[in-house]
């Protein structure tokens, strides 16, 4: 973890990434959980998703873990859970990005919106 991370990123969280769907009942299935080091915030930017539809985002979450965090995958911030399958309360990862971090002569770090 690099050193702004070691000290910003002081929050949790537990993803859930998203599988493929259950060719009979066309539910998502999911991957195996992860937790993340991570800090938040509630609301943020009006964003727009991969299909051009905006919304506003619930949490806007940084992160610097180098796992893949798809669109589609489930987030329960503040939470480290053991679940198999993401709770009703888990959130959906609507879009994902970059957030600069050359300022700290750093690598950029990863931002989701949900």
């Amino acid at each position: 973890m690099s050193k702004t991370a070691n000290w910003s990123y002081q929050n949790v969280a537990t993803i859930w990434p998203e599988g493929e769907r259950d060719p009979v009942t066309r539910q998502p299935t999911w991957g195996e959980p992860f937790t993340i080091a991570c800090t938040f915030e509630a609301g943020g930017d009006l964003q727009a998703d991969d299909n051009g539809q905006q919304f506003s985002p619930r949490y806007t979450v940084y992160h610097e873990d180098q796992r893949t965090i798809a669109v589609g995958s489930r987030i329960l911030i503040g939470v480290e859970s053991a679940d198999t399958t993401p709770p009703s309360s888990a959130e959906s990862v609507r879009r994902t990005g970059m957030w600069d971090m050359s300022f700290f002569n750093e690598e950029p770090d990863f931002v989701l919106w949900t």
